[in-house]
């Protein structure tokens, strides 16, 4: 009996070193808590930054302390940066401001004709010059403001869309839409205040929406419309749109 013993604890102490032997030839690979903006940077400036996972090993402090200074930085920016009648005459313009550590934050502007009745865009072929001109047919249109952030691996895009009718008494707002999503996934409609829903000449229409991203902060994403001039005998309008974010 006692060789009998004896032999099992000797056949169980193999087993055991045999795994322990095993365990210990195995590679573990660990990511380095993150707790402070310093480091973090480090490890997005060495391309050791793994955004798939990032909650599991950066702290949710630390995301988002980065990521408001990133907010602030953006509004800071963007308070410089103008965008003119001339850059808006074919109805398109969009612009990128790099704010460092692989962030960015990009608005896009997009005024285009819509059917009457449809709701549907008409967009001009791909083969036709743009126009050069603010001056706008009688209509429906749709003034579409954008926002997005990209910071830590995610996107944030806010939309704030303005359905517009341009007439001989100069704009007047159907209604307007707001849309946001990370990394393309619709997140939330957030509710459109429509500060001014007409305007004659020298005046403008106006809309905003408040989007609430991760970090808790908010962006505020204003979308107007001018009426320049009205040109009855043409049924046209001269118009010209603007944009805030903060």
């Amino acid at each position: 009996m006692k060789r009998r013993c004896r032999m099992v604890f000797t056949a169980a102490m193999t087993i055991s070193l045999m795994t322990a032997t095993a365990f210990a030839e195995e590679p573990v690979t660990r990511h380095e808590r993150i707790c402070d903006i310093e480091t973090l940077r480090a490890a997005i400036e060495d391309g050791r930054l793994d955004y798939a996972n990032l909650n599991d090993y950066v702290s949710a402090e630390t995301i988002d302390t980065f990521t408001e200074e990133k907010m602030m930085l953006a509004n800071e920016k963007l308070a410089d940066v103008n965008i003119s009648e001339a850059d808006l005459a074919d109805g398109y313009e969009e612009r990128i401001i790099n704010l460092g550590d692989d962030s960015y934050v990009k608005i896009t502007l997009n005024d285009v004709e819509e059917g009457n009745d449809s709701g549907i865009e008409i967009e001009p072929a791909a083969s036709t010059a743009p126009s050069t001109t603010l001056w706008k047919d009688y209509g429906n249109r749709k003034f579409t403001s954008t926002y997005e952030l990209s910071v830590l691996g995610s996107k944030y895009r806010m939309s704030v869309y303005n359905h517009y009718t341009l007439s001989a008494a100069g704009i007047k707002v159907r209604y307007g839409e707001s849309e946001m999503d990370m990394n393309g996934i619709t997140e939330a409609y957030p509710t459109v205040v429509i500060s001014k829903n007409t305007a004659g000449a020298g005046s403008s229409v106006s809309m905003y929406a408040t989007f609430k991203i991760k970090s808790g902060k908010s962006v505020k994403l204003t979308n107007s419309v001018r009426c320049v001039q009205i040109d009855k005998t043409n049924e046209r309008v001269k118009v010209t749109q603007s944009w805030n974010a903060k």
